[in-house]
């Protein structure tokens, strides 16, 4: 019997994607499980509802941050020894080459799915990242924008996550001369200097609300720092998928911000089918795929 091992160190509350594979795998009858690590605690690994999870407290720095990665690849082997896996799906670049050695024995029956860009241009590693695309049976990523740094592979895929929840807009909110203008970040609230940046332009300015809908990373400091004026800036906390709708009918202009890292600026964000599904315009960062994409359309700024 086929066995799938779906790994992503991204807490699963905070991946939807990985619900369009295990649906594939309950349709196909497929014996699945999901390998994950918890970054915030030490603690015996865990397995309940079909997901492993690690759970070892990462650093942040430095020779401790990659001994815990080495630490995670070891019990990361352990788990797919005892589970006898035929199939694996990685979501993550790094894990796909901590782990190639296992990969390298599973050619034609694993998947790498790119999310975000990670370590794809460090010395050596497009040498050992090519051979990993070209022995997998598909590589899947979710922006065209990621292109760039990888393999010429006629298995290399364009797929993105769409949710089950979604209702298409019929009108724009927004329009000239509205008198309060509402900016919307809706997901994990992260990248904290471009959203300082904007708040410091625009914070104090009432014809306009910033709104973040999601759960916060611990580095963002922008939430609570007392010195930016804040007087139109409102943290919603999180939310449900199926809430969406209702909260992209609340917003003008979708917020999708991001750092200028060359990671962020080959993205494709979730953001880009929001604004094009709710039909609402959105600020992207300038020089970056996105943008790129938002002037071809004519869909923000």
């Amino acid at each position: 019997m086929k066995k799938v091992l779906l790994i992503d160190s991204t807490p699963v509350k905070q991946a939807p994607y990985l619900n369009i594979y295990t649906s594939v795998f309950d349709k196909k009858r497929l014996s699945w499980d999901i390998l994950t690590w918890d970054k915030d605690a030490d603690g015996q690994t865990s397995y309940k509802n079909h997901i492993f999870t690690i759970h070892r407290k990462m650093h942040l720095h430095g020779l401790s941050k990659l001994n815990d990665f080495f630490h995670v690849s070891v019990e990361m082997r352990k788990i797919i020894s005892n589970g006898q896996y035929t199939h694996i799906v990685v979501v993550n670049t790094i894990w796909a080459l901590l782990l190639i050695d296992v990969l390298s024995q599973m050619r034609g029956h694993y998947i790498i799915d790119i999310r975000d860009y990670k370590i794809e241009r460090k010395l050596f590693v497009p040498v050992f990242f090519k051979k990993l695309v070209s022995r997998a049976f598909v590589t899947v990523i979710s922006s065209n924008g990621f292109r760039d740094f990888l393999p010429e592979d006629e298995h290399i895929v364009v797929f993105h996550n769409i949710s089950d929840f979604c209702h298409e807009s019929r009108e724009p909110s927004l329009y000239p001369g509205k008198k309060e203008v509402t900016i919307g970040y809706v997901g994990y609230v992260r990248y904290n200097n471009p959203n300082r940046n904007l708040i410091k332009r625009i914070g104090k300015d009432l014809s306009y609300k910033l709104v973040y809908y999601g759960n916060v990373s611990k580095y963002c400091d922008f939430v609570n720092d007392d010195s930016l004026q804040r007087n139109n800036v409102y943290m919603m906390g999180k939310f449900e998928n199926n809430e969406k709708y209702k909260i992209y009918e609340g917003i003008d202009i979708i917020n999708s911000l991001f750092d200028s890292s060359y990671a962020s600026r080959t993205l494709t964000p979730n953001r880009l089918y929001d604004a094009l599904l709710y039909k609402k315009p959105m600020i992207v960062p300038a020089h970056s795929y996105m943008a790129k994409l938002v002037k071809n359309i004519n869909w923000g700024w």
